[in-house]
Order: C-alpha cells, then structure tokens, then sequence
C-alpha cells in the first residue's frame, strides 16, 4: 500500500489565511501581520535550529512536541515574555482548529496541539496617573508652538478617550464630531466615544492651524505623514520628562501611551461609572479585562472593607492548627 503523500504546508498556510483569517473571520491588517510574522519565525526556527530542509517543510511537521519546543525557544533564546508566549500558542491553535477542518487525516496530530496548555504568568498591577500626574503631563506641552500644541491634542485625547496607540494612530478629521468621536479599534470595530467640550475645541483648533481634509489623519508628524506608534510614544515621553521636574512621583514610573489608557479606566471608576459603560468606552471584549481596574485601586478595596463591615481581629486572636494540618502543610512545596 502506497503511503500517503504527506499535505503541503504551504497550501494550508495560504487557506488559513485566505479562508479563515480574511474570509471568514474579517481579521485586522494587525492580526494578520502577527500570525504572518510568528510563521516567519517559526519557520526559519524548522531550518536553522531543526535542521529541515526548506523543501522538506510538510505539514507532518507541525507537531506538539515541536511546537513546545518551539514556544520554549521563545522564552529562553528570544527573551519572549509569557504573554507573547501564549498569544503564539493561541495563534497556533487557530491554525490547527483549520488545519482539522480542512485536513481531517491529521485530526489526532492537530488535538494533541489543542491540548497545549497556557503557561501562568504573574499578573501585574495594572500602572495608572493620578489627576495630578496627568495635569502636569498636559500641562508640560508646550502650546506655544505649532507641535507643542499638537501634542496636547493628542495627550488630551488619549486621555479622554482611553484609546489604544493603535487605534490613535487611525483617527481621522472626519471621526471628530460635536461632542463624540469614533474610534476605529481592534478586530475592525467601530465604537463611539464621548469627548469633552474643551477637547472638541482644541481639536478643532488643530483641523484649522495644519489645513487638514476630513479624510486626513489628525495627527501628523513633522513630514506631515500620520504619526505612528513610536511618535505618540516619543510625545508622551518627552511630555513625562518635563513634567518630572514639577511633579517628582513621575519620576518613579515608567508612563506609556497604555498607561494612559490604565489612567482613564481608573479615573472613570473612581468617579463611579458603571463597569459595562467603561467596557464599552474602552472597547473591551469581555468585562473580565474590565474587572482588572477594581483589583489595581486600593482606595476602592479600603472603602469595600469598611462598608462591609469588616474589622481588625480582635487582640491576641491567633488560629491553632492541629498536627494533622501541619504536618500536611509541611508536605507542601517539598520536592
């Protein structure tokens, strides 16, 4: 019996993208360069360091021992964090619940990457400004000069509007409206975000000084080109740094375009605004992801436990664990 001719990765990568990504999932510009890039990588990661010819790449290949390795390759000799860790094993189980659809003889090898599980991560505080910290990053804008003036539109924006760098970088003239803006996010969703009076005119003001169309980016760099990530990065930064010098708890933190975004999330829940409305604001899929804000504001824990009614124990209370207990958590975390 002739043995079955082993599927050609290539083909099945070119549908994954074409008929799942594109298709059937409407995938982002940026979704589809990261799975792009992370089959770069794994791809030159088969040659170099699995020594597989280029025209031996098949799908048989595509295996979970492989890909373990591979993830662990990320870690150690890339210096990946866990969370990119695990969003290349997500994208690898994109590929693999396709590659069962549309390849069922390779059904077993594809469950066995499905079972890969996620690997726990320490879960950071989420970082944030105080109202003061943010005034003085507002105010070390220098709105004397064309781009001081810009940079404070921005910077007011972003924290108006807690959107994403990505999704800062997308905004139009024609987005702004009288008292709302329309953000372009993640998975080519649309949401609608209420701003300020005093942003509408700064922002309006900036439209009139720079000329700019309705089909125009809003902010642009000194080539007049849209700005990009590492501009708004560079803005807030520099923003940062003046403003240290008036405000010395900045100079403690390392403040990104996402710090701001934490800051607006946190700002809204101290003022009392319900979980589902800051979800929607910030154009987050599941409330979960909202529900890291309540866990990073201390004050709102401190004031949870006095409405609760939760005391103190009393003086010289002290729980008295029986030898059983102990001896069963003296085997605990032996190895």
């Amino acid at each position: 019996m002739r043995k079955a001719i082993p599927a050609n990765l290539g083909n099945l990568l070119e549908s994954f993208f074409d008929k799942k990504l594109v298709q059937q999932q409407n995938a982002s510009d940026n979704t589809i360069a990261s799975y792009r890039d992370l089959w770069r990588i794994f791809l030159n990661y088969l040659v170099e360091q699995k020594g597989i010819p280029v025209t031996r790449l098949t799908v048989d290949l595509v295996t979970a021992e492989i890909i373990l390795d591979f993830l662990f390759h990320l870690e150690e000799k890339r210096k990946c964090s866990v969370r990119t860790r695990n969003q290349r094993r997500a994208a690898f189980r994109s590929f693999a619940k396709h590659a069962i659809l549309y390849e069922p003889r390779y059904k077993d090898q594809f469950d066995r990457i499905l079972a890969i599980p996620s690997k726990i991560q320490e879960k950071k505080l989420l970082g944030y400004l105080t109202n003061a910290e943010m005034d003085a990053t507002l105010d070390a804008c220098n709105r004397e000069t064309p781009m001081g003036r810009r940079d404070y539109a921005l910077l007011t924006l972003l924290y108006n509007t807690g959107a994403r760098v990505s999704e800062m970088t997308a905004v139009k003239c024609v987005d702004v409206e009288s008292a709302q803006i329309t953000i372009h996010g993640k998975g080519n969703k649309e949401r609608i975000v209420p701003i300020w009076p005093e942003t509408v005119k700064v922002l309006k003001a900036l439209m009139i000084e720079e000329k700019l169309q309705p089909k125009q980016h809003l902010f642009r760099n000194h080539r007049r080109k849209p700005i990009g990530r590492s501009g708004i990065a560079y803005i807030l930064e520099s923003a940062v740094y003046t403003a240290s010098s008036e405000c010395s708890s900045l100079q403690q933190k390392k403040v990104t375009p996402h710090t701001i975004r934490h800051t607006t999330a946190m700002h809204l829940l101290q003022s009392g605004t319900d979980m589902n409305l800051i979800r929607m604001w910030l154009g987050h899929v599941h409330l979960n992801t909202t529900h890291g804000y309540i866990e990073a504001d201390v004050d709102m824990k401190r004031k949870a436990l006095e409405k609760g009614g939760i005391t103190k124990a009393k003086a010289g209370y002290t729980w008295k664990a029986t030898d059983d207990v102990k001896a069963f958590l003296d085997t605990l975390g032996m190895k």
